[in-house]
């Protein structure tokens, strides 16, 4: 059954996404959110942190049909 989830990305992280913020990602299936982020091209080491529906959530997290990610990048300043 394909389902759709919803990704928003964070200040430069929209470089992966051609300059987009938004981007609605078809599954076939149940996928963990950090594969899924890994074939949306965002890198691992390029991001922090995700919350899905408004909770932080981890890279094991099985997506839900409708869901809605908005990932964020590495913070870093002194």
């Amino acid at each position: 059954m394909d389902m759709k989830i919803k990704v928003t990305v964070i200040g430069p992280l929209s470089e992966y996404f051609d300059g987009q913020k938004t981007r609605e990602i078809y599954l076939s299936g149940e996928a963990a959110l950090g594969n899924i982020l890994d074939q949306a091209g965002l890198p691992r080491e390029k991001y922090s942190f995700a919350i899905v529906n408004g909770i932080k959530v981890n890279a094991a997290y099985i997506a839900k049909e409708n869901d809605e990610v908005v990932v964020f990048p590495l913070i870093s300043g002194g």
